[in-house]
C-alpha cells in the first residue's frame, strides 16, 4: 500500500514542483515555471499537450 502523503507539511514550493513532475510524465512539453508571489492570478505553470483532431494535430496550451 502506498504511503500517506501529509498535504500540511508539503511546502508551496514542493507541490508546485509534484505538478510540474506528474505534468512532465503526462507527456506535456514546454513547461515554464511563471510562479510569480501575487503576479501569476494563481497560474504556475504553463504546458502544451499534443492533440489529434481527424489529420491534424493541435497543441492544446495549459494554465495550471
Amino acid at each position: 500500500m502506498p504511503e500517506k502523503i501529509d498535504w500540511s507539511k508539503v511546502s508551496d514550493k514542493e507541490f508546485e514542483e509534484l505538478c510540474y513532475d506528474i505534468l512532465e510524465k503526462s507527456g506535456f512539453v514546454n513547461l515554464t515555471w511563471i510562479g510569480r508571489k501575487g503576479k501569476d492570478r494563481g497560474r504556475d505553470i504553463i504546458a502544451y499537450k499534443q492533440r489529434k483532431e481527424l489529420r491534424q494535430v493541435h497543441m492544446e496550451k495549459w494554465l495550471v
